[in-house]
């Protein structure tokens, strides 16, 4: 990773207090955001990790459970168009709606490849952290999983958030999270026959729609 990576990374990552970070409206995205994604602002730094979900089903949530809209996003961490969706459509969504009560949002893992299983785990592994390493993950994408030691480049983002080298490989090696995150991918297949990234189930079925801020009022309408 270059200096200026590291520099941005530190920026991103504030891990004294409460890990407070906020994402700018940079794109990780190597590609354009779908459908001219329009930019948002909000702190998408902390999340929960869902208790309720099988393992590690569900990487992080946002909002109250009890909202009336409930919101499922399936996504590889590798995904472009997942990076867009993070970096400038998510935080309009989190500002508009999420923060406001009406939706509930849940991120599932959908890798499309080994790379993106490895960063999903680190997502997991981040405890408190989670919603931060998952934001910076999308938003520093085109750098990390374009490295040519691109695992190296993950221990590097975590260590930047505070988690030591000997626990990232013990995430790195953790087969049953690995597993788990495999599973829920076949189990979103089998159960909403999920094709691509991202992809969003709302209240139980899936959307074609691209689901970016211009949607957002056409799907959310109260």
């Amino acid at each position: 990773m270059n200096r200026n990576l590291v520099i941005g990374l530190v920026a991103l990552i504030l891990v004294a207090g409460g890990a407070i970070f906020y994402a700018t409206n940079q794109s990780g995205s190597a590609t354009a955001p779908v459908n001219g994604g329009t930019s948002g602002t909000a702190d998408l730094s902390s999340g929960t990790l869902p208790t309720s979900a099988e393992g590690y089903q569900a990487i992080v949530a946002y909002g109250d459970p009890d909202a009336p809209i409930k919101i499922v996003e399936f996504a590889s961490m590798t995904c472009p168009h997942c990076a867009t969706f993070h970096a400038e459509d998510l935080p309009a969504l989190k500002r508009d709606y999420i923060d406001t009560g009406k939706v509930y949002l849940e991120l599932h893992p959908f890798p499309l490849d080994m790379l993106a299983a490895k960063a999903t785990m680190l997502a997991a592994c981040g405890g408190d952290k989670n919603a931060a390493f998952t934001q910076v993950l999308f938003v520093q994408q085109a750098q990390w999983a374009t490295s040519n030691a691109p695992i190296e480049a993950l221990a590097q983002i975590a260590q930047l958030g505070g988690m030591s080298r000997a626990d990232f490989d013990k995430c790195m090696a953790d087969e049953e999270l690995f597993n788990s995150i495999v599973k829920a991918r076949y189990d979103a297949q089998a159960n909403y026959k999920i094709q691509g990234t991202p992809s969003f189930v709302i209240n139980g079925k899936l959307t074609s729609e691209p689901f970016t801020k211009s949607t957002f009022d056409k799907l959310l309408a109260d």
